[in-house]
């Protein structure tokens, strides 16, 4: 597999395989799916914008459909030469819009939901304690966007960083788990 600089400069993936085998998607889908112990086609693709060109954003995830689910993920910083990969958890809509589809509407089964559910315990254990074992600092980034309307909602990006067992937030200064938490549950009510 083969990562371009490229992408970082021009700002979107070319994920084509030059000498005509499996595209970096691909590979990276077969990885996830032997290190997840699913079959390889249980692993879908997603990318956005969807089509050939431009794409600086790509899911990969078991389930059917793409946003209820926590993915896998990687993009590519709309403002500076960042590739970010992780998890992507999305919240979907609290009440269905006239032309929205159904799948956007947010129920039970989406990830969001035990995101904030578990969110205690998620940064006070489970993140500082993955930070620590890849030695490397971990962030959690929020972007609330309305993807219908292809515009930001009146709610600021915030993005907090587990690093050395403490949390900060980018801009800010130090936080609190139980703050985060907070802002996380409030990120549920907004209908977006």
């Amino acid at each position: 597999m083969s990562l371009q600089g490229s992408w970082l400069t021009r700002g979107y993936f070319d994920l084509r395989n030059a000498d005509g085998g499996q595209t970096v998607t691909q590979q990276v889908r077969d990885n996830l799916a032997d290190h997840l112990g699913q079959p390889r086609r249980a692993v879908k693709i997603r990318s956005y914008p969807v089509g050939p060109a431009w794409r600086h954003t790509v899911w990969w995830g078991e389930g059917e459909v793409g946003f209820p689910e926590a993915q896998f993920m990687m993009r590519i910083s709309e403002e500076y030469p960042i590739l970010s990969v992780g998890l992507s958890v999305e919240k979907g809509m609290g009440t269905p819009r006239v032309g929205a589809p159904k799948s956007d509407l947010m129920d039970e089964t989406w990830s969001w939901n035990r995101f904030k559910d578990e969110a205690d315990s998620l940064l006070e254990h489970d993140i500082p304690g993955c930070s620590s074992d890849i030695g490397r600092p971990i962030s959690l980034r929020f972007f609330p966007y309305d993807y219908k309307a292809a515009s930001p909602i009146n709610i600021p990006r915030r993005t907090f960083v587990s690093d050395g067992g403490l949390w900060f937030e980018r801009h800010v200064g130090s936080a609190k788990t139980s703050e985060i938490a907070d802002y996380i549950r409030e990120l549920y009510t907004k209908d977006h």
